[in-house]
């Protein structure tokens, strides 16, 4: 008893003493948050962004560059790195980022030419200690710097100088490509375990919690709350590689571990030191220590800083590998769900009143500036009541708080509410919106917020009421300049970072919107309308833009100054326009031109009188607050119990009550669970997209508000209200603004707010008014004028200009076309595509027939016509078939004739036979050359019975000549004029070629002037000529009707020619008697026609006869209807060459020439036999797996021998006998047998069914085999009740195995006494045990 009260005693001292040690850190942590905070204003982000020395030096250093942050105390460290990269070319693109003269003066000591920029922080020039408030503001200071070096356009990198590196990193950086948001190094080695808004939010969290900067990174990219990548071990490791087994060596080390302010001498006993005596570099300790990085071999330095490290890392991973502590002690990620945020209970009850009603407590954190505002939260609740949102079944307890008095902090008191008062809600002005999400409960603001509070994925349970936000502003007047298309628009701004914030927001939503700012101007945030003249700055904004966007800090005050400085300079004519976003963080203000004491300043409003003011529907508009305050009025507050001057605070604060009842009526009539009142998430979601009448009804003010924008309350998709503004223009001679334009807010369909970071919802503008604008036609002005900024385009310089660069253009046309027909002409007379004799060797059939059998690609298909063709060879080995023709006088060429036989021999194309040239005016004959083609022709394929022609022939025919006529009918020449069957040649790819294509026409006008002539055909079976005696079939009637006239006129008449439609669709004729052929390996005619009597009756071209098909049942449908259009009597009826290549692709499937088809199918079938293998192989193996399952179910498996601890396994016994090697028998020198059987084992079976006999026996003998494993013994057989169980065979093992038979029957027994029948719980088995030893 005295132990236990000592015990717990102790663990209450120790309980005290953590609870001490705790509040402890939560003082000295909340003190130093606040020096960090007090240090920071030394180097806010906004004055190093709009630092014009920081600017200059960025923009001097390439993409990409390096920085690195030090003061006076690790200039040493900075220079010792110096000297390690300065042979790697980097020093050049590093800026040195220092913050007291000390370390300035000894950095342009060392080198005069580096990049320094000198901030001067007092803060931060001492020396600090790991966490103290110094140490964590350095932290504070880099994530500034980043930010501010964001702004200006260039990607960096943050360095640290206290590292070692290998090789330059810069040159991964500039090869590595990501699309994260940003790219960290990783802590320890590899044996271990959207950027702005990244930093906006890092940045937030430092000036919050007491935390360094790595670990916020490593929880925002673990959380996967941003895109991040990590560099890879391999490039950069920390300390803990030198303590490691120093393995694949990094290209950077950093020393950041060492922490007690020896990092000097631990370097220099690394060997890491590369300054001399003399404070130079040491370029061969620089050496020396990369090569004993690369060689591994850095000496371990034993440290006291490095020990506790260890011992830290080890703590921290016992502890996070605790269920319970680890889950929050881990800063390395995690369920974002479950680790920081309070987690919903749904069996949460509400506390319940003596009317039986459920209390939901409400907490409202006032402030000091809005007197009476807990009186107007309780006029809302009655109001409330009255409707009966409250009252019957649940009530508010409203429970108001001052958090701007010197007694309390917004935090603590909200803590308070929370823990303490059980609060459920809060209504207040942000003090604690990242507490409440944290927390998972609906928190409320009624006041203008701040941007920075518009990301939902950080504030998950805000909902503000008041519209009078920066974005909602920006997206209203975003939204009037493209009203009015001004897409060109000038900002004039001033210094500080609430200008500065306001700028960041208009120009990325003018970004999405597509409108350039093509100026901004900045003026110092104290100056007057004389120093914005003086500055200059004016005369650069009128030379650059006419629509200006005043965007200040202070928006009545400076703009006044603004406008009063445009009016000096003259810039107040209707070419110019000046939108005022209405931006006012506090209470609202009055006119500009409204004086102290009300009266009108005429003066201040003649500035303004081209401006247009966005604000509030009812901005301008004071009878909102008398309606207001005659409901106020009926409770008993008057206008001297609140200020006026924050009247829409208090409206808006009214509203909130009111939507937060609405939302928690709507959860309770959702579900009939009380504690999802509790749930913020959930009651969040339930205030997106609602809309309800406010304090001030649509009904009581529509008289004097049409839009009744207090009125309806409408709340976007993020919960926010969805603004209602207004365009204002202020007319100097009126004494009211003139509301211009309506912008009403419309949520949208169909869109997920958080998805996309957007309310949801666009603005409808409506225009109020009309030709108000002091212009002659009384329109809105143009952003960029007709005559330009500067009246440039206003002068007869511009149309000189124009008219002389237009007369320059005709004359470098002429000239142009005058050297292309000279050029042309050249081409043309060089004649290209002419041949002479003396270049062509003529051979005879049997020297053609050698040639073809030399060739190992042939078949006898190949040389089916080749005796029936006239062969030569140009040049050396250019084999060409010729068409010869008795010439009679002198070819003379038109320049329309060459023009053509030049283009056919610059035709390329697969399913084209390439035109050689010509040979004329020589011996009295001319010769056209064609390439030969091995196969032969269509025309000997299809009439030779030894071919099979099935449809892969069909298709690939079909295709490749419908590819060679698109070819001719989309080139120069337009068409190829003698389509015939043997005009289609086949080389030995199998692939059809055209031959014999635009000739035709020239010929028949050579043959009319009596310049050539035809040769007659020697017989019917004739095939050397280009025509045959069937050629007339393949015209087209019109063509043959053309021909015979030429034919008869006289050489003094003019030659008649057709048109190129009309010669496309004689082709379209012929190729649909080839294609009949192809198909049915006949003419389109019946049986019974004499051929020679149809040729003779058609050659004129006076009679028609149309082909038929004579089988339709055995051909489809579309190619049926294809045949007869292309047969078609009028031309302009046949279907254009691509309409009938898709319909033959289509209806025949053509896939490639014939070559790619049966390639095709030769790869289906390697797949499939390949599939097959490997499928019956897989059989096979699962067959052979099955039966050495079963072998070494029946078999020894192996035999294990205990050798020094090490377990050696021997030969297979199964794999013997599968070899058919015999496995010899063996003779055991000492041995230990166990026999065992059941007692009354018959007795048992007489009462028990088979199965459960085996389930017993299964059962029993699954314990025993558990039990001989354990000791190392081998289970010989089992047969019915009895169990031999054998040790020391197969495996020797001395004398243990007496030991171990005895330690298996104490463990049987000890198994039977727990062992229970199944099917007889009450009976327990007996069993007899008998152990026999031999010695030999």
């Amino acid at each position: 008893m005295f132990f236990r009260r000592i015990s717990i005693g102790f663990c209450l001292a120790l309980l005290v003493s953590l609870c001490g040690v705790v509040i402890r850190n939560v003082i000295d942590n909340h003190r130093n948050m606040k020096q960090m905070r007090k240090n920071e204003r030394e180097f806010r982000s906004i004055d190093l962004a709009v630092d014009s020395r920081l600017q200059a030096l960025v923009a001097r250093l390439p993409q990409g560059y390096g920085v690195v942050m030090l003061n006076q105390f690790a200039v040493d460290i900075t220079i010792n790195w110096i000297c390690n990269v300065d042979h790697m070319k980097v020093v050049d693109r590093i800026l040195f980022f220092v913050v007291d003269k000390i370390a300035e003066k000894k950095l342009k000591q060392f080198r005069s030419n580096l990049t320094i920029f000198l901030w001067e922080t007092p803060s931060l020039q001492k020396s600090f200690l790991p966490y103290d408030p110094t140490y964590m503001s350095f932290f504070l200071l880099r994530t500034n710097l980043i930010q501010a070096l964001q702004t200006m356009g260039k990607g960096f990198w943050m360095l640290q100088a206290d590292t070692l590196w290998r090789s330059s990193l810069f040159d991964y950086f500039e090869s590595k490509e990501t699309t994260s948001d940003i790219l960290l190094d990783q802590q320890g080695h590899e044996n271990t375990i959207e950027s702005r808004n990244l930093i906006s939010d890092w940045l937030e969290w430092q000036r919050t919690i007491y935390v360094t900067d790595p670990d916020l990174v490593k929880m925002f990219c673990l959380r996967e709350d941003y895109r991040c990548e990590f560099i890879d071990y391999r490039i950069v490791s920390g300390w803990e590689w030198i303590y490691s087994e120093q393995t694949n060596p990094p290209s950077l080390i950093q020393m950041d571990g060492e922490t007690e302010g020896n990092k000097t001498s631990v370097l220099r006993q690394y060997g890491f030191w590369f300054i001399n005596e003399k404070g130079k570099c040491d370029r061969e300790a620089v050496d020396r220590a990369i090569q004993s990085v690369k060689n591994s071999q850095v000496p371990r330095i034993v440290t006291s800083s490095k020990e506790k490290q260890k011992i830290i890392l080890k703590i921290g991973g016992i502890i996070n590998s605790i269920p319970v502590f680890g889950h929050f002690s881990s800063i390395y990620g995690g369920d974002e769900e479950k680790s920081s945020y309070t987690q919903f209970d749904s069996g949460t009850k509400l506390e319940v009143n003596k009317e039986n009603r459920k209390v939901i407590k409400i907490g409202h954190l006032g402030a000091v500036a809005m007197p009476s505002d807990a009186r107007i939260l309780n006029i809302s609740k009655e109001n409330l009541l009255e409707d009966g949102l409250i009252g019957d079944d649940i009530e508010f307890e409203i429970i108001s708080r001052q958090t701007c008095s010197e007694s309390y902090e917004g935090v603590a008191v909200a803590a308070e509410m929370y823990h303490v008062q059980q609060v459920r809600a809060f209504i207040e002005l942000e003090a604690v919106t990242k507490m409440a999400t944290f927390w998972n409960i609906p928190i409320i603001s009624y006041s203008s917020s701040p941007n920075s509070l518009s990301d939902r994925n950080i504030y998950k349970t805000l909902s503000r009421i008041s519209s009078k936000n920066t974005n909602a502003i920006a997206e209203a007047t975003i939204a009037l300049l493209a009203h009015y298309n001004w897409t060109r628009v000038a900002i004039s701004t001033n210094t500080g970072s609430t200008a500065y914030e306001r700028v960041q927001v208009f120009e990325e939503i003018m970004h999405r919107r597509g409108i350039t700012v093509v100026k901004k101007i900045m003026f110092d945030e104290n100056s007057d309308a004389n120093e914005m003249v003086k500055s200059g700055m004016l005369a650069d904004l009128a030379s650059n833009a006419r629509i200006i966007l005043c965007l200040f800090s202070s928006t009545r005050e400076l703009s006044k100054e603004f406008m009063q400085a445009t009016f000096t300079m003259g810039m107040n004519n209707y070419e110019y326009a000046y939108i005022i976003p209405w931006i006012q963080a506090g209470p609202k203000d009055t006119s500009p031109w409204i004086g102290a004491d009300g009266e009108m300043l005429q003066r201040v409003k003649d500035h303004y009188a081209k401006a247009i003011i966005v604000d509030d529907v009812n901005g301008f508009d004071d009878s909102i607050v008398t309606t207001f305050m005659t409901k106020l009025e009926k409770h008993g507050v008057k206008r001297e119990d609140i200020d006026l001057a924050n009247i829409y605070s208090y409206l808006h604060l009214y509203d909130s009550l009111r939507l937060y009842a609405l939302a928690i009526r709507k959860v309770l009539n959702e579900s009939s669970n009380e504690a999802y009142v509790t749930n913020g998430q959930y009651i969040w979601n339930r205030m997106r997209r609602m809309s309800f009448e406010g304090v001030v009804s649509r009904t009581e003010n529509e008289a004097v508000n049409d839009n009744g924008a207090i009125g309806t309350v409408l709340m976007d998709d993020l919960a926010d209200r969805a603004p209602i503004f207004a365009a204002f223009y202020i007319h100097p001679n009126r004494d009211k603004v003139m509301k211009m334009t309506s912008m009403e807010s419309e949520l949208i369909s169909n869109c997920d707010g958080l998805k996309n970071r957007s309310g949801c919802f666009e603005l409808k503008l409506t225009d109020l008014m009309t030709g108000f604008w002091p212009s002659e036609d009384g329109k809105m002005p143009l952003d960029e004028p007709i005559c330009g900024y500067k009246g440039q385009r206003c002068s007869y310089l511009l149309e000189v200009s124009a008219a002389c660069l237009v007369m320059a253009a005709f004359i470098s046309v002429g000239a142009g076309y005058c050297l292309y027909r000279y050029c042309e002409a050249r081409a043309l007379d060089r004649m290209p595509w002419r041949l002479f004799h003396d270049d062509l060797q003529f051979i005879d059939e049997e020297q053609v027939k050698s040639m073809m059998s030399i060739g190992s690609g042939n078949t006898k298909i190949s040389n089916l016509s080749t005796g029936q063709k006239r062969h030569a060879i140009i040049g050396v080995n250019t084999h060409a078939t010729y068409h010869r023709y008795p010439q009679r006088r002198p070819i003379k060429f038109s320049r329309e004739d060459m023009q053509l036989l030049t283009q056919m021999k610059q035709c390329v194309h697969d399913n084209l036979n390439p035109f050689l040239g010509m040979a004329f005016n020589e011996k009295e004959e001319m010769l056209i050359m064609w390439k030969f083609c091995s196969r032969g022709t269509v025309q000997d394929i299809i009439y030779n019975t030894n071919v099979v022609l099935d449809e892969k022939f069909h298709a690939a025919f079909v295709r490749d000549i419908t590819l060679g006529l698109e070819y001719l009918h989309a080139s120069s020449i337009g068409y190829h004029g003698s389509l015939t069957p043997w005009a289609c040649l086949i080389d030995r790819n199998w692939m059809v070629k055209l031959s014999d294509y635009g000739i035709a026409n020239p010929l028949e006008k050579w043959e009319k002037s009596g310049a050539v002539s035809f040769e007659a055909l020697q017989n019917d079976d004739d095939k050397s000529q280009a025509t045959q005696r069937t050629s007339v079939l393949y015209s087209a009637p019109e063509l043959l009707k053309n021909r015979e006239v030429n034919r008869r006129r006289g050489i003094d008449q003019s030659w008649i020619k057709q048109t190129m439609n009309r010669r496309q669709a004689g082709d379209i004729y012929a190729f649909g008697m080839v294609m009949y052929e192809i198909l049915f390996r006949s003419l389109p005619f019946r049986d019974n026609t004499n051929i020679d009597e149809l040729c003779n009756y058609l050659s004129d071209g006076s009679k028609v006869l149309t082909p038929e098909i004579q089988d339709q049942m055995s051909l489809h449908p579309d190619l049926c209807a294809l045949l007869r259009d292309c047969w078609s009597e009028n031309p302009e009826i046949r279907p254009s060459i691509r309409r009938v290549r898709l319909n033959t692709e289509m209806v025949l499937k053509t896939k490639g020439s014939l070559v790619d088809q049966m390639m095709r199918m030769m790869e289906q079938y390697a797949n499939n036999l390949e599939k097959l293998v490997k499928e019956r192989t897989g059989m096979l193996e699962d067959a052979n797996m099955r039966a050495d399952n079963l072998l070494s179910q029946l078999l020894p498996k192996y035999g294990i021998i205990i050798v020094r601890r090490r377990y050696l396994c021997l030969r297979y016994v199964a794999n013997e006998l599968k070899m058919g090697r015999s496995v010899p028998p063996k003779l055991f020198t000492s041995a230990t047998v166990l026999f065992s059987d059941i007692v009354g084992f018959t007795t048992i079976c007489s009462s028990s069914t088979p199965l459960e006999v085996v389930n017993m026996l299964n059962g029993l003998y699954t314990g025993f085999d558990s039990i001989i494993t354990k000791h190392e013994s081998y289970k010989v057989e089992t047969i019915g009740d009895a169990y031999m169980v054998v040790s020391g065979i197969p495996e020797e093992n001395g004398n243990l195995h007496t030991r171990n038979i005895a330690n298996v029957t104490l463990d049987m027994r000890q198994f039977l006494t727990g062992y229970e029948i199944p099917h007889k719980a009450t009976h327990r088995i007996r069993c007899r045990l008998v152990l026999s030893k031999s010695d030999q």
